[in-house]
């Protein structure tokens, strides 16, 4: 599922995206953090990373090595199953070299009129 926000930024279920990829993760609940299995990340320096003025706490995406960078930020919203972390979906298609297209809805020619 896919959810937009007033800025009109389009944010998903890491454990959606991660499962849709086939990328193996585990969840770390004391650091905050999703720890993923992939050994094609190089992750990116982001200087628009997610921050904790969105009011969510924020939760971390790193890779599962002796130094763990951190490939995205993200933010952690209640629901009745628990915290769920979301990610922006755009940058999660960046790190993990997902290909994006975007092709709103756009009105034709009118047929036989």
């Amino acid at each position: 599922m896919v959810q937009s926000d007033a800025q009109g930024t389009s944010w998903a279920l890491v454990s959606d995206l991660l499962a849709r990829y086939g990328i193996a993760y585990a969840w770390d609940a004391n650091g905050r953090r999703v720890l993923i299995g992939a050994l094609d990340v190089a992750p990116t320096y982001r200087d628009d990373s997610v921050q904790a003025s969105l009011g969510w706490p924020l939760f971390t995406m790193t890779l599962q090595t002796g130094s763990a960078p951190v490939v995205l930020t993200g933010i952690l919203r209640p629901s009745d199953a628990g915290d769920r972390a979301w990610c922006r979906v755009v940058e999660f298609a960046e790190e993990f070299g997902i290909s994006v297209q975007f092709d709103p809805l756009s009105l034709g020619e009118r047929r036989g009129g």
